[in-house]
């Protein structure tokens, strides 16, 4: 009986790990994601606005 309760803690502890492990997976993926969304977006905007530059150079 004492085992099983202790099987019972161990599986508790294992299961608030692999929660934790995940929340920080997510995490991680999640501050990725707007990072890169970020970059791209910027990158975007500055490809967008040589193009707009370089247009008007030529169309005015």
């Amino acid at each position: 009986m004492e085992n099983l309760e202790q099987l019972g803690q161990e599986t508790a502890v294992d299961n608030l790990i692999d929660t934790k492990s995940s929340l920080h997976r997510f995490t991680d993926t999640m501050f990725f994601a707007a990072f890169d969304g970020a970059m791209r977006g910027i990158a975007y905007y500055y490809s967008a606005q040589a193009f707009v530059d370089l247009v008007s150079d030529y169309a005015f």
